[in-house]
């Protein structure tokens, strides 16, 4: 058997089944690909100690099957989301360890390489700080209810997670009444503590606000209900208090509470919609009855939500 060449691999792959949606590799990023997938390809195309780059790596399927086989890597994306993920599968596939074999660049070293990403995508400050406090980040642009984040967390001896909402403002209007909108987004999505991470130290009037909440929490771990933390606070070692442990989030969710389409009228979306001529003999003339139908060119223009279509 070890004399014989085999039968060459083809170039339509069917022994290589998509990720099932109960499968322990599935990761819920949009856009992942079948591990076996990646290291075929790199098997193929590269040996031990080569440098596979993958300049648009999203949830890092590439990176692990380099890692894994051997090989040198290089990965690039936009989004710190991206980020996020690769780090967490490669510490759960290689261990702790793996975070002193590469370098990352780009994330914020200090606060004041966080102010500059602040003013150069606020998104993606968005993203970064509710990262580094444990949570998950609203992951695209748009109304968000008052939430930019959760932070999900266990209290012991309790099965039914808590949770705790994260609100990130920037500029130098933040005030009084950003501490009443974020009591209000917890009283709304039933949160157990509310996080106002700012880009300024926030005043006393603010302070002062926020502490009105008071405490919530087991007897043994009192924490207060409503914290205000700036852009210098996420660089400390423990920039926020819970009652409790952080359950890490994963890549990311199927569909986030905070991003959940309410329920209620069904709006039609302004979309354009383009016809085809196709070619072709005219078509006979039909008729319903005793009265011919009439055919006639029509143009599709974009709806309006606040008219019904027939």
């Amino acid at each position: 058997m070890d004399e014989r060449l085999g039968v060459p691999v083809q170039d339509i792959w069917t022994d290589i089944t998509v990720i099932g949606g109960t499968s322990p590799e599935r990761l819920k990023y949009p856009t992942q690909k079948p591990l076996e997938l990646l290291k075929r390809i790199i098997l193929a195309s590269s040996n031990e100690g080569d440098v596979v780059l993958d300049p648009f790596c999203g949830c890092g399927t590439a990176i692990e099957a380099a890692q894994g086989l051997g090989r040198n890597w290089i990965g690039i994306d936009v989004t710190y989301l991206a980020i996020h993920v690769i780090e967490g599968r490669l510490v759960k596939a290689f261990g702790e360890k793996i975070k002193k074999t590469y370098q990352l660049f780009g994330q914020p070293k200090d606060p004041d390489d966080a102010r500059a990403l602040a003013a150069r995508d606020w998104l993606e400050f968005q993203k970064w700080a509710v990262f580094m406090l444990g949570g998950l980040p609203k992951d695209r642009a748009g109304a968000d209810g008052g939430i930019d984040g959760i932070i999900r967390y266990h209290r012991v001896g309790i099965e039914q997670p808590n949770r705790a909402v994260v609100s990130v403002k920037g500029g130098l209007n933040v005030g009084v009444d950003d501490v009443h909108k974020l009591k209000s987004v917890v009283k709304r999505e039933k949160a157990e503590i509310g996080i106002l991470v700012c880009l300024k130290e926030p005043g006393a009037a603010m302070r002062r606000e926020a502490d009105s909440e008071g405490e919530v929490g087991p007897a043994s771990r009192k924490v207060m209900k409503l914290q205000i933390i700036t852009v210098d606070d996420i660089f400390e070692r423990h920039p926020i208090d819970l009652p409790g442990m952080i359950d890490l989030p994963e890549a990311v969710p199927s569909t986030p509470a905070f991003d959940r389409p309410k329920r209620g009228k069904k709006k039609i979306e302004g979309q354009t919609e383009m016809l085809l001529p196709i070619k072709g003999e005219k078509p006979a003339e039909k008729r319903r009855g005793n009265r011919p139908i009439r055919i006639v060119d029509i143009e599709v223009t974009r709806a309006s939500h606040r008219k019904k279509t027939k």
